[in-house]
């Protein structure tokens, strides 16, 4: 199954929703890909409220920096609405 979160694509066999927690639960072996950015491990948790990922087992990490400088430039010559 495939679950999109935050510009990320997570790969797992299985996801469990815990409404209590408002949280998802990936017990297996899970992959993250984004924009300059892999990860691999097992048991994912993501914390909907917070906005947060969290791999605890075997975690394997790819950094590809041109990208996520490329990506960081890219959303910070957005202009600010507001103030």
């Amino acid at each position: 199954m495939q679950v999109t979160f935050q510009g990320y694509v997570l790969n797992s066999e299985e996801a469990n929703y815990l409404p209590a927690q408002d949280q998802i639960v990936l017990p297996g072996h899970t992959t993250i890909v984004g924009d300059g950015l892999a990860l691999e491990g097992a048991r994912m948790e993501v914390e909907m409220e917070a906005k947060k990922m969290r791999l605890l087992q075997a975690v394997k990490t790819k950094i590809e920096p041109e990208k996520l400088a490329k990506k960081k430039n890219n959303t910070s010559s957005k202009p600010q609405i507001g103030g």
